[in-house]
């Protein structure tokens, strides 16, 4: 039998003729075909950025006793959730001669991972046509090895996925400087930093050139971003995943979604993860701009159409983070000023912030040819600016806290502020927190939030409410949350 195929972005749909039932490319055709012939059309055939065409899938009849896990995938990253939790799908087919009694699964914790906890096995759903679909609640860690097994007439079939993390994922995209135009490949000293591939779907190791969708103009050299997860995963004990969607040479309004040049590259991404599947965009570019006489405003004006097109068609407010950087050897020092003053001028400190500064990165740092891409040293202090940057930006608490999303809804009592604290650690942790309101950049009033004990691998929902007019203009907030240090943590919060 053959089955019809149809091109879609980043997966190939099958419809079976017979029922009318169509499944997606995920790995789970395995027990199906044994054979694929007049293999077509491979590479990029739509406009939309990538898809693949396979013509003559030539189907054989089933084999017995065979399982494949369609989901996850070895080496994904899943990004975790406020609760430092992730829900990870687990599917895929199973074929058996008897009905199955009971599908299982389980994930089992690495003995080197130092964050994370197993789950026993538990049952999920299966289905008649030899499908399942469950999920498990990982705390963020792993390595996980997730497993599956079928029970059947008394017997077992097992089949796992190894290397599966819940951490935090970042897309990256600018010009050359974040898209493996380095002088030298870097690669992560850590097993548990991953990057995605778009054309394939797999999961890969970080190491340099970061993979991008065919035909993208990226470079085959070295990046910032193993030297970023190095950093993050050390610090904060939980993989962390890449998404590479710059483009050499481009300005910002390249990436305007009316221009239909490489916006794309955000939008795909951000509508395959989903919502809240991301936990920020990275964005290092400026050259060009610079280059080209770009001004403050404008440069602000495009950059915050592209950062609000993202957050539509992403459908949530993902965090931006800027990097300073405009130098270029064809571009003037005050060009370049302008450009970073563009940049800083779009971040407001709440949900767009202020990234690296590599502006100053010259002699020594740069490429022994071109003097505007980065060598290794280069690199190496890029992607570690990148992780100070971020702990300022994102990484709220000490080692073994993790502070989720703040949230802020308007009631008739004021404005409610809350969010979500968690102890990643092996202890009881103490807290305290307070909001103070300033009017005008003058302090009006502090309030208590409360204080309380976490304890370990658990979290606590803290929040209060501020009286002040509902015309909040010139009001700001900030958190001020005590969590065992000396200094507190200090979070800025937009009314809304």
């Amino acid at each position: 039998m053959i089955l019809d195929t149809k091109n879609k972005i980043g997966d190939i749909y099958v419809t079976d003729p017979a029922t009318g039932t169509e499944y997606v490319h995920e790995g789970r055709f395995t027990p199906y075909i044994s054979k694929i012939t007049s293999l077509t059309d491979i590479g990029i055939v739509s406009n939309q950025g990538y898809s693949i065409a396979l013509a003559n899938l030539l189907v054989y009849e089933t084999v017995p006793n065979k399982l494949t896990i369609g989901t996850p995938k070895e080496r994904q990253i899943i990004q975790r959730n406020d609760e430092n939790r992730a829900m990870v799908n687990v599917s895929g087919t199973y074929r058996s001669e008897d009905i199955p009694g009971s599908v299982e699964i389980c994930a089992e914790l690495a003995e080197n991972a130092r964050r994370g906890k197993s789950v026993d096995w538990q049952s999920v759903d299966s289905f008649a046509d030899g499908e399942f679909s469950g999920t498990l609640e990982l705390m963020a860690g792993g390595w996980y090895t997730v497993k599956v097994r079928v029970k059947s007439d008394g017997a077992y079939m097992e089949e796992e996925i190894s290397r599966v993390g819940v951490g935090d994922i970042y897309l990256t995209a600018g010009q050359s400087n974040s898209a493996s135009f380095g002088q030298d490949k870097t690669t992560p000293a850590n097993d548990t930093v991953s990057t995605w591939d778009p054309d394939t779907g797999a999961w890969v190791f970080s190491s340099d050139p970061q993979v991008s969708w065919s035909g993208s103009f990226v470079g085959t050299g070295g990046s910032p971003w193993p030297t970023l997860g190095d950093y993050l995963t050390e610090k904060y004990g939980v993989p962390i995943g890449f998404i590479s969607a710059g483009w050499g040479s481009s300005v910002v309004t390249d990436f305007l979604p009316e221009n239909n040049k490489h916006y794309k590259r955000i939008r795909i991404p951000l509508e395959e993860f989903g919502v809240n599947g991301i936990k920020a965009v990275l964005w290092h570019q400026g050259e060009s701009d610079a280059i080209n006489g770009t001004s403050s405003e404008q440069y602000k004006k495009d950059l915050l159409t592209v950062i609000e097109s993202s957050r539509s068609d992403a459908g949530y407010d993902i965090p931006w983070v800027i990097a300073r950087a405009a130098y270029h050897t064809q571009s003037s020092a005050e060009a370049e000023q302008r450009v970073v003053a563009g940049q800083v001028s779009a971040c407001n400190d709440i949900n767009i912030f202020v990234g690296s500064t590599t502006d100053d990165l010259l002699d020594g740092y740069r490429s022994t040819t071109d003097h505007v891409h980065f060598r290794k040293a280069g690199l190496i202090e890029h992607g570690t600016r990148w992780g100070k940057a971020l702990d300022a930006a994102l990484y709220h608490g000490t080692e073994d806290i993790y502070i989720g999303n703040v949230y802020t809804d308007q009631t008739d009592k004021g404005y409610e502020i809350s969010f979500r604290l968690n102890n990643t650690g092996s202890d009881t942790a103490e807290y305290t927190a307070y909001m103070a309101v300033y009017e005008s950049g003058v302090l009006s009033d502090v309030s208590a939030m409360g204080s309380g004990a976490v304890e370990a691998d658990s979290f606590a929902d803290i929040n209060g409410v501020i009286d002040i007019p509902q015309d909040s203009d010139g009001f700001d907030v900030k958190l001020f949350i005590w969590t065992g240090e000396d200094t507190p943590v200090t979070l800025p919060i937009k009314l809304v």
